[in-house]
């Protein structure tokens, strides 16, 4: 039986390996697509980080070195300007809450 199969026992090994790296790229792809305001959903970044890899590898390169869009709806750690704005909104203890 061992001629027949004589590399066999890394194949997990590999497996486990695409799998870990699959779910990096994942990661990845749905963090740029956030960020960037991206069409898509999870299914699309799966199935676009199993079987290609290597173009949503790029996609996520490419993307990244264009400025962040000005319309995004989200706050980015280090944006203070955003934070900011927020809570002179807030000031006054709207709702109860109160900022330091």
């Amino acid at each position: 039986m061992s001629q027949l199969y004589p590399n066999r026992g890394f194949g997990g090994l590999a497996f486990f390996c695409y799998f870990a790296f699959s779910v990096c790229v994942i990661i990845v792809r749905s963090e740029v697509r956030v960020v960037y305001c991206i069409q898509g959903g999870a299914v699309q970044d799966v199935l676009s980080s199993v079987f290609m890899y290597n173009q949503t590898v790029w996609q996520a390169k490419v993307q990244c070195e264009k400025p962040l869009p000005k319309n995004r709806s989200f706050f980015i750690p280090g944006e203070t300007k955003k934070f900011e704005d927020a809570k002179e909104r807030l000031k006054g203890g709207a709702d109860g809450i109160e900022l330091q």
